[in-house]
């Protein structure tokens, strides 16, 4: 059982990676450009913003303008009478080409329009409420950016001083005890070996399911 557990720790120490290089602000501005509940309360200020206008639009004036231009062929047939000699009916052909333009310009403004433009007053209060939402959701992201940041740091930390109590542990089994003949006798330091072992896999399985940001 000794063996087994110092070769399950000894393969805990050979694949443990290095904790990564990434700064706390940069973690940070990682989690604020790319968190899905921020950008949703971003897109929501948009839209609020976006309505200003579009309220405000109710109570101005309103210019349409229209114009046409274009060539214009016509073919007219009229009646000439009858032929005195055959008594048959005479046409005269004609045609002609025209190039008609027209523009008309129509303004015109709402004087009334039931108060609809002056009740929509209160969306700047909307856009004030959906901007501190917003607020509130960046600083839920900061401060779970950070919380999982220093977890991790915290898991790492322990995984390494669990990393050299092993390794103590190892050196203190192999050579105190094993030199002086006990053999696999009762092994204070085979159990306390064992124990560590088990904890470090606990806190690398900590290290590595920790909720990112």
């Amino acid at each position: 059982m000794c063996f087994f557990v110092m070769a399950l720790g000894g393969l805990l120490l050979g694949k443990a990676e290095p904790l990564s290089a990434e700064t706390l602000l940069s973690a940070l501005a990682r989690a604020y450009a790319g968190n899905p509940d921020l950008n949703q309360s971003r897109a929501a200020v948009r839209v609020r913003d976006e309505e200003m206008p579009k309220a405000l639009a109710g109570i101005r004036p309103k210019v349409n303008i229209q114009a046409s231009a274009g060539p214009l062929y016509g073919n007219l047939r009229l009646s000439a009478g009858r032929n005195a000699m055959t008594g048959q009916r005479q046409f005269t052909q004609e045609y002609y080409t025209g190039y008609p333009r027209g523009a008309a310009l129509n303004v015109s403004q709402s004087i009334f329009d039931a108060g609809r433009t002056t009740n929509s007053g209160d969306r700047p209060r909307r856009t004030s409420s959906q901007r501190a939402t917003m607020r509130l959701t960046e600083q839920a992201t900061l401060q779970n950016g950070a919380t999982a940041y220093m977890n991790v740091l915290r898991d790492t930390a322990i995984v390494n001083l669990r990393k050299s109590n092993i390794a103590v542990l190892r050196y203190y089994h192999r050579h105190r005890y094993y030199r002086r003949g006990y053999g696999y006798r009762y092994d204070p330091a085979g159990a306390m070996f064992a124990g560590a072992a088990l904890s470090i896999m606990g806190a690398g399985i900590a290290a590595a399911t920790a909720p990112r940001y």
